[in-house]
């Protein structure tokens, strides 16, 4: 679930210039539970049944329910009739009507920012943003009044990184007497410092981080003071402690969230983070075990927010196995998750688990479609391409070194993670080894080495020192993979003891062959 969110207008927590019927409130608890089909439907016939009155809330809470769905082209639609209904009116009239179509299309809008968002489309999610920020600010121009404007102006501005900006939008809305202790405001403030300090941690500013989560807790707690049903404000209050390194700390938090939210499925998916954090996995399993659990006994009335809710508990299970190296498990909750949802980022994870279970075929299936697709940057599909290309290829299958090595080529280390810049040139070593190219060979595992040891890169340099004639240096690197075969269990290292004994067989007719005097 998308904490950082704010809360949606569908909650209708807001002042509204006339009230929507009562067909359209209910319609608006159906978005809020996920149920988006029905209330399509019946907001629909709602449309349907007012002939030539304009009204803008069915349109309004269609579009709504029509984006979380993900069909933004028919919400913009529907909301590009509803804001042309008000050419008929005069100005004054129209003004009545325009902060709610405002509102609509900045919510709208926000929607498919965060989900661009959360696909990693981050100049998209910043232009959608953007544009949103306009139509929120005239809803908030023609009507100071609307709470849920200030909120996704506050959303808005957190997508775009804008931290103080999203604090001053509600603290504009604080500014008005029935606003200023609005428990969705107080809420929204804590997501917005969560945010913050998120951001701050991840630029390794810890100092700086603390402060601001510090400030999303407070934020929680006084919001659970007013209203301990408060779910966002619970969820607020778990991830700052969980960001400042304070599992314990989260555990009881998780705790106090399902004590008033019993067997609720995000809280048991933080409580399940905060054991992790603290070293106890078999908590962690247990945790989400009795959440997928729940899910699977209830499949009947699953809603898409369950849906998001259960691909939730399984990419966090998948990477709980992933941890203890349980692939084939996390493979397995990876494809269940895609099955709910087919998107770019969960795909690029099935991908890696795929190919720790060994199960190349789909790795590379993964890796070839995912290209462009803006998940991660075109290289790390483009490595994924030739490490399998290099798995497969049989012992001195020079063909399919040199496809690998030209893949390889293309790949911008700059655009890789650190770990992953010393694989790619791990296998860029690999094959030029084959190929014969040993000085080549020599620079790329070295670098690979560089970005850190491994039995594998000890290994591959040995062969290398060892083809240089350099037996050393390659006693050395074979005997450091020996020791510590001892501790991994290293697959190679039966072979590591015949080049060896080959290696100090070399050394020693080297140390017995005469040298020329001249």
């Amino acid at each position: 679930a998308n904490i950082n969110a704010t809360p949606v207008a569908t909650q209708l927590n807001f002042n509204l210039p006339v009230p929507p019927e009562r067909a359209v409130l209910d319609s608006s608890q159906l978005i809020s539970a996920g149920q988006y089909d029905i209330a399509i439907a019946t907001l629909s016939a709602e449309r349907a049944a007012l002939g030539d009155t304009y009204n803008p809330y069915p349109a309004y809470f269609e579009a709504v329910a029509l984006a979380n769905q993900g069909d933004y082209q028919d919400a913009q639609t529907l909301l590009v009739t509803l804001e042309a209904g008000l050419a008929q009116f005069s100005e004054v009239e129209a003004n009545l009507y325009r902060p709610i179509v405002e509102l609509a299309f900045g919510e709208v809008i926000v929607i498919q920012a965060r989900a661009a968002m959360t696909e990693n489309r981050v100049q998209e999610a910043g232009n959608l943003a953007r544009t949103a920020i306009l139509r929120l600010q005239d809803a908030v121009n023609l009507n100071p009044r609307l709470l849920n404007a200030y909120l996704l102006l506050a959303e808005a501005q957190t997508l775009l990184g804008d931290y103080q900006a999203g604090i001053r939008a509600l603290q504009d809305a604080q500014l008005l007497p029935e606003l200023a202790n609005d428990p969705a405001i107080i809420v929204a403030r804590g997501q917005v410092f969560l945010a913050d300090g998120r951001s701050l941690k991840t630029r390794g500013l810890t100092e700086n981080a603390y402060a601001q989560l510090e400030r999303a807790e407070y934020e929680a707690y006084y919001a659970l003071y007013l209203n301990p049903f408060l779910e966002a404000a619970h969820q607020v209050r778990i991830e700052a402690a969980l960001l400042r390194d304070q599992p314990g700390l989260a555990v009881q938090y998780s705790q106090n969230y399902l004590l008033y939210f019993e067997d609720n499925l995000d809280g048991l998916r933080l409580l399940a983070q905060a054991r992790l954090q603290e070293n106890n996995p078999d908590l962690a399993y247990a945790v989400l075990d009795q959440a997928l659990g729940s899910i699977s006994a209830d499949a009947g009335t699953v809603s898409t927010v369950q849906d998001t809710t259960l691909i939730d508990l399984l990419v966090e299970r998948a990477g709980l196995y992933s941890s203890e190296r349980r692939y084939g498990l996390a493979l397995a909750d990876y494809n269940q998750a895609l099955l709910l949802a087919p998107t770019p980022g969960l795909q690029a994870q099935r991908m890696t688990a795929a190919y720790a279970a060994g199960d190349f075929d789909t790795a590379l299936t993964d890796a070839t479609t995912l290209l462009g697709s803006g998940a991660l940057p075109d290289a790390y599909f483009t490595l994924m391409q030739a490490r399998i290309r290099l798995d497969r290829a049989r012992s001195g299958d020079l063909e399919a070194n040199r496809e690998a090595l030209a893949l390889l080529t293309t790949v911008s280390d700059a655009l890789l993670s650190p770990a992953l810049a010393a694989v790619a040139n791990e296998y860029r070593a690999r094959a030029h080894l084959t190929l014969g190219e040993v000085d080549a060979a020599l620079t790329t595992i070295d670098a690979a080495l560089l970005g850190g040891d491994s039995g594998s890169r000890r290994y591959l340099r040995g062969q290398i020192y060892q083809e240089q004639s350099n037996f050393v240096s390659a006693a050395r690197d074979y005997e450091w993979v020996l020791t510590w075969a001892a501790v991994y269990g290293y697959a190679f290292a039966d072979d590591v003891r015949e080049r060896l004994a080959e290696v100090r067989q070399a050394q020693l007719e080297t140390a017995l062959t005469p040298t020329a005097i001249p």
